[in-house]
C-alpha cells in the first residue's frame, strides 16, 4: 500500500511492465508534492497576570496565536452576578503570537474576557 499523506512532502512512483516473454519496459515515473500544513486557527484568550492594583485582583493578560499583528481597540470585560465591568483601553499593539498585560484587573469569581476590534477572546473565570 502506498501512503501519500502528510504535509510538505514529495513522493515519486515509478512503474515498469513485463510482457509474457520477459521483456521489460522503461520505467514511467510521476512525482507529486503535498501542500503545506494549514496555518493554526487564530486564537485570543485571557489569563491571570500578576497581582492587580487591589488585594485579591489580577491583571488581565491577553494571549494571541496566529492573530494578525497590529494595533487594535481593546476592551476588558469582567462579569459577575449580572454586573459587567468594562474598561476600554483604546489602542493596544498585539503580536501574531504573544502575550500582553492589559491595563485592567479583576477579582475572584469574575468571568473575564477581552474584545479586540470585533473579535472576542475566550472567557476565563478569575
Amino acid at each position: 500500500a502506498l501512503d501519500f499523506t502528510g504535509y510538505s512532502a514529495t513522493h515519486t512512483v515509478c512503474v515498469k511492465t513485463k510482457d509474457a516473454i520477459g521483456q521489460e519496459s522503461a520505467p514511467a515515473c510521476k512525482t507529486e508534492a503535498t501542500g503545506a500544513a494549514p496555518a493554526p486557527a487564530k486564537r485570543l484568550w485571557v489569563t491571570k497576570g500578576s497581582t492587580g492594583g487591589e488585594a485579591g485582583t489580577w491583571w488581565v493578560v491577553l494571549n494571541t496565536q496566529s492573530y494578525p499583528a497590529g494595533t487594535y481597540k481593546v476592551t476588558c470585560h469582567g462579569k459577575r452576578s449580572g454586573s459587567d465591568m468594562t474598561v476600554s483601553l483604546g489602542s493596544v499593539k498585539l503580536k501574531a503570537n504573544g502575550s500582553v498585560t492589559l491595563n485592567c484587573y479583576y477579582g475572584s469569581g469574575r468571568d473575564v474576557w477581552a474584545t479586540v476590534g470585533s473579535d472576542t477572546s475566550e472567557h476565563k473565570t478569575f
